[in-house]
């Protein structure tokens, strides 16, 4: 009898086996055409990352496609997966229509953001719809920019006032408040005043899911919701969930109290607009949105956070980041405040569109700032087959669908190929003469196409008016080493020793 059992679990098996054979016949035969790690049978290439922390990943997959190039593949277990990191595989995989999706890995974010950076088919087209309009149209940053203005001199006064005389600190903390209650103002109506507050955890709160999230990522055995929710990550992620999507929630709330307050039809929000024509906050269709689908408070929360992040986590990672490169290189940051000298002058008037557009010392600083810091990595679902263009006489090669397409942007942003200081922080790549030579796929700290981040320009906008107000007010060091600057993994990469920073007040005559 147990003889027999054995027999017929063999069987079932060997079954198993034939029939997941079948199915990835396609998969097998096109993935010949890739170089890749050698695999295992049924694990892959598993293993090769089972020891390693989500901080180590990066670096892995980085020294495996420079050993096979782009593009390269990997197994992991049965599932396949392309790595790209050139610019003609990269412009192959975005122009695409048919392969927005994301990767099933992004999945592992739906407990704190459930909006357009989630959303796929038509529901992603309606929300993307809202996002854009008007939030992100060029008609609506003079309005954006006073309130840029607004918050980034308010942190000013705060950093003159406790900061000061105080030695060496770490700027993201302030940093993270200001913007976050610049997303709060322009894209959700509500004033916030969270940098007068110290009861808000927001900003450490996104920072550290966010690192249990590509923890989780990288660890396969932690992938089953059933596993991970029994662990000690698992459950600091659900405190760390419900303490976001509670401030959200007083988010929504505040402006649901703003709209109730209406008189004679124009509400307070809108009196108080410094916008020339009043522009309708996002939360504002968000709220529409959710009483047409019929949302429950925690969904529309999930949904509305998206954006939240998009535009408070990543503008606060970058700006702390260029202070610091810019407080570790004294001749760049005197050239980039004689830029700002040459539009304002002894002035201390707010900056506007059109001084802006002016500063393109400061503009070169941040694009080499998102080059280094933007998102290391970025992986789609392939609904239809990718025709990748043959290099050097080679032939084309397909990535099938049902695999995984890995665009490696660490290593595309820092490609010899594409960059005369890969490794080094070096804004004359910006130079007019050396943008013109690289080509368009090379650069992608935004995305491209229709799934492109659809608020870049307010971002690059927000960063410049908090960069030229501190910049205008303070000289900026830094006791970092620039040669030895360690990273971290969160949405962004992260500088894992902060960003410690001293401020010397600058005199009008400097």
């Amino acid at each position: 009898m147990i003889q027999l059992a054995a027999f017929y679990a063999l069987f079932a098996v060997l079954a198993w086996f034939i029939s997941f054979l079948i199915s990835k016949r396609r998969h097998l035969m096109l993935a010949k055409h890739f170089h890749g790690p050698p695999a295992l049978p049924l694990l892959g290439n598993a293993l090769q990352f089972a020891r390693i922390s989500h901080n180590e990943l990066i670096a892995t997959v980085s020294e495996l496609e420079k050993k096979y190039n782009s593009p390269c593949r990997f197994w992991l277990g049965t599932h396949l997966v392309i790595g790209v990191a050139d610019a003609d595989s990269m412009e192959a995989v975005l122009r695409s229509s048919e392969n927005m999706d994301k990767s099933q890995h992004h999945t592992f974010f739906s407990d704190f953001i459930g909006g357009v950076f989630l959303a796929e088919g038509e529901r992603w087209k309606r929300l993307r719809k809202m996002v854009m309009s008007p939030m992100f149209q060029a008609s609506s940053m003079e309005g954006h920019v006073q309130i840029f203005n607004e918050q980034s001199r308010l942190m000013c006064q705060l950093l003159l006032k406790y900061k000061i005389g105080k030695g060496s600190f770490d700027i993201r903390p302030l940093m993270s408040s200001c913007v976050l209650d610049i997303i709060c103002q322009t894209a959700m109506g509500t004033p916030m005043g969270v940098q007068l507050r110290d009861d808000v955890s927001y900003p450490k709160d996104i920072s550290e899911i966010a690192e249990i999230t590509m923890e989780r990522s990288s660890k396969v055995w932690l992938h089953p919701n059933i596993v991970f929710n029994n662990t000690l990550l698992g459950n600091r992620k659900n405190e760390l969930a419900a303490s976001i999507l509670n401030f959200v929630k007083s988010v929504i709330k505040t402006r649901r109290d703003i709209k109730t307050n209406e008189k004679q039809g124009i509400s307070e929000a809108e009196v108080k607009s410094p916008y020339k024509k009043f522009v309708r906050p996002y939360l504002d269709s968000m709220l529409d949105y959710a009483e047409e689908e019929k949302l429950t408070e925690d969904r529309l929360a999930l949904e509305v956070n998206d954006l939240m992040v998009a535009g408070s986590d990543t503008s606060a990672v970058a700006s702390s980041h260029a202070l610091v490169m810019l407080g570790m290189d004294e001749e760049l940051q005197e050239r980039v405040y004689a830029e700002l000298r040459e539009i304002f002058g002894d002035s201390d008037r707010p900056a506007t569109l059109e001084d802006l557009a002016m500063m393109t010392q400061l503009e070169m600083v941040v694009k080499e700032t998102v080059r280094i810091t933007c998102p290391p990595h970025m992986a789609r679902t392939v609904e239809r087959d990718i025709i990748l263009p043959g290099k050097e006489g080679a032939k084309e090669r397909i990535i099938p669908t049902g695999a995984t397409v890995y665009m490696l942007l660490y290593n595309l942003h820092r490609n010899p190929k594409y960059w005369s200081h890969p490794h080094e922080f070096h804004p004359d790549h910006f130079l007019p003469e050396y943008e013109a030579t690289r080509p368009k796929f090379s650069y992608l700290p935004f995305s491209y196409g229709l799934r492109i981040c659809p608020g870049y320009k307010y971002g690059v906008y927000s960063i410049k008016t908090v960069l030229s107000t501190v910049l205008r007010k303070f000289k900026v060091k830094s006791n970092l080493d620039k040669n030895n600057l360690n990273f971290r993994l969160s949405i962004m990469l992260e500088l894992a020793d902060g960003y410690p920073v001293t401020l010397e007040p600058r005199v009008p005559s400097e």
